[in-house]
């Protein structure tokens, strides 16, 4: 399954790989991967790639006793490619109440026109923390911290944007300095 193309869009600006009509190809480098608990509702869908991974569609009920989303993701990236490799945790089509209704308080107010590349926020930015904040935020940071340990890999930056009538996500991933 070919990637939508703003995805492909910012992924060939830095450098990631380009994935082909799989007539060209007998595969392509980026695969869907779907977790789902028929029984609890616990869904995660996304798609894994060489340095990346698309979040598409998390839920699960607190109460559920199934891993956690961040856990779900290691799992996820793992299948496929070694952890030290991932630079980007792309959310896709954000509809979750609280990481909307953050962007949109805060970043894509309508006094401020913000273009289609959206806005880049690095590690000072009070943005970039309120971010962290929302619920995706929170997920990503847990990710991080549970497959590398403390100290380890940092967020360096979030870049917001809107495609196709939705608010994106990509948080970027690197090696804490020193480490």
């Amino acid at each position: 399954m070919l990637l939508p193309e703003m995805h492909m869009d910012w992924m060939r600006k830095i450098g990631f790989p380009e994935d082909t009509d799989s007539h060209l190809r007998s595969e392509s480098v980026y695969r869907q991967i779907e977790l789902k608990n028929f029984t609890t509702g616990t869904t995660w869908i996304g798609r894994t790639g060489p340095g990346v991974i698309f979040l598409e569609l998390l839920q699960r009920n607190r109460d559920s006793g199934d891993p956690f989303m961040s856990e779900l993701t290691k799992a996820a990236y793992q299948r496929d490619f070694d952890l030290d490799t991932l630079s980007y945790v792309c959310v896709v089509d954000i509809e979750n109440n609280d990481t909307r209704d953050y962007i949109e308080e805060h970043i894509y107010r309508p006094e401020v026109n913000i273009e289609d590349q959206g806005v880049i926020y690095p590690p000072e930015a009070m943005t970039f923390k309120g971010m962290l904040g929302t619920e995706f935020g929170k997920m990503v940071s847990y990710f991080i911290l549970g497959a590398y340990g403390q100290g380890v890999k940092h967020i360096t930056q979030i870049h917001v944007f809107r495609a196709h009538n939705a608010y994106q996500i990509q948080f970027k991933i690197e090696d804490v300095v020193g480490h």
